[in-house]
């Protein structure tokens, strides 16, 4: 059997936030004309 919790709202002040890496958005470094990208010149 599923129980359910009631949960406190979040704070009136709560900031929410989220975050991405180049690596998670570009794609595919060889398709579309695309070429290397300067992260993976630096990392590598």
């Amino acid at each position: 059997m599923m129980e359910h919790k009631q949960l406190k709202p979040f704070p009136k002040d709560f900031l929410w936030g989220s975050a991405s890496a180049t690596y998670q958005v570009e794609g595919a470094h060889d398709k579309d004309g695309k070429g290397p990208s300067t992260l993976w010149l630096c990392l590598y």
